[in-house]
């Protein structure tokens, strides 16, 4: 809103690059909701140092020399590079921050023993409900055996995996969730009218969860623009695995299972399952959020911590944030269309998608300028 008022149109109308504001937005909420701590991103110009480092160490350049050359010869990583570089001043930025945090807490937990706390130091001694607090409080624990806690430095070490996991997936899938709904108008009317027509600009975890439409959408968008597009796994032992269905390898023989070796790598094709048209109908490439008002049978069957999706993949290392991460996306997107009237300021043809580890929007015919979606918005008319 406070963009918008600034605005030199007479529909307060005003062209921004959502990827950018959508990375403020998310950096400073898992900086309060994670560490306690305020980056206050949105208020700075350009991108915050940490979402930039974390940006260039995620391109993947095969065809750059200064990229390839570390791989191939891990002596050439200390070269330092512009990727390296701005690595390392994310990192020491979130070291820095980590820190003070856990000294600052640490300094809580002694002055409250001090003041006349018995029986040593309780979960009960450390304020705060952050990620980083509650991590303190677990890790000082009194009838934690002394083998399982963990040192400050591995403390420290947990800061960047909450921050980019936290931050960067949920901005980017918020930004796809704002593109689908530029391009598909019904969408937009029916997810726009469910959150204007409700009592409350702040409702709660409850409340959103309960919104029927934007659920759905949610949903869709973490189906047909799952911000990981495969991850992979590596075989700890050597295992005979049962297909549900058999398949004709490439000398000709059918298989019913097929065998890996201890260090095998298999790739697990998140996106490409999500399109398949034998799981979810032909309009699997389609954006339609109305499909989880009844989703095929065989969709049912897939293994998944949410949605019969395998956006967050499933088992052991299942996403261990993936609660936090979708009812931070339902709030953004709830506010989002609450507040603004929005659409594409580029034809939908424009924007391509580019993985890079997460996949991000580009504009075709501006890509050297990075990823962005640029959007024009207006406040929200009151009819």
């Amino acid at each position: 809103m406070e963009q918008t008022a600034h605005s030199r149109e007479p529909d307060g109308s005003l062209k921004l690059d959502m990827y950018l504001w959508l990375s403020k937005v998310t950096l400073d909420i898992i900086g309060e909701a994670g560490f306690n701590h305020q980056f206050r991103s949105i208020h700075q110009e350009g991108s915050h140092e940490v979402t930039e480092g974390f940006r260039k160490s995620t391109i993947l350049d095969p065809f750059n020399v200064k990229f390839l050359l570390p791989n191939l010869i891990p002596l050439a990583r200390i070269i330092p590079t512009d990727r390296s570089r701005a690595l390392a001043r994310a990192l020491k930025a979130l070291k820095s921050v980590g820190q003070g945090l856990i000294s600052q807490k640490k300094a809580e937990i002694l002055a409250t023993t001090e003041s006349g706390a018995k029986g040593g130091v309780e979960k009960k001694n450390v304020e705060g409900r952050d990620l980083l607090s509650l991590l303190i409080k677990a890790n000082m624990a009194t009838d934690l055996p002394e083998s399982a806690r963990m040192t400050d430095e591995e403390i420290l070490s947990q800061v960047p995996t909450f921050l980019l996991a936290g931050h960067e997936t949920t901005s980017t899938a918020v930004v796809w969730a704002l593109y689908a709904l530029a391009c598909r108008p019904a969408a937009y009317a029916k997810l726009t009218a469910e959150a204007r027509a409700f009592y409350t600009d702040t409702p709660s975890m409850d409340e959103l969860n309960g919104m029927t439409y934007l659920d759905y959408v949610t949903r869709e968008v973490l189906r047909l623009h799952a911000p990981v597009s495969n991850t992979d796994r590596v075989a700890r032992e050597d295992v005979v695995v049962p297909l549900s269905e058999p398949v004709i390898d490439r000398h000709g023989v059918k298989r019913h299972e097929f065998r890996m070796q201890k260090g095998d790598v298999v790739i697990a094709p998140i996106l490409a399952v999500h399109k398949l048209k034998s799981l979810w109908g032909e309009d699997a490439e389609e954006f339609k959020p109305e499909r989880w008002e009844c989703i095929p049978e065989a969709v049912k069957a897939m293994p998944s911590v949410y949605g019969n999706l395998l956006t967050f993949i499933t088992g052991a290392h299942a996403c261990i944030g993936y609660r936090f991460s979708l009812v931070e996306m339902k709030a953004i997107l709830f506010s989002f269309v609450r507040s603004f009237d929005f659409e594409l300021a580029v034809p939908p043809t424009e924007i391509v998608r580019k993985t890079m580890i997460v996949a991000r929007p580009f504009v075709k015919s501006d890509s050297e300028s990075g990823p962005q979606l640029p959007l024009v918005i207006r406040p929200a008319r009151s009819d």
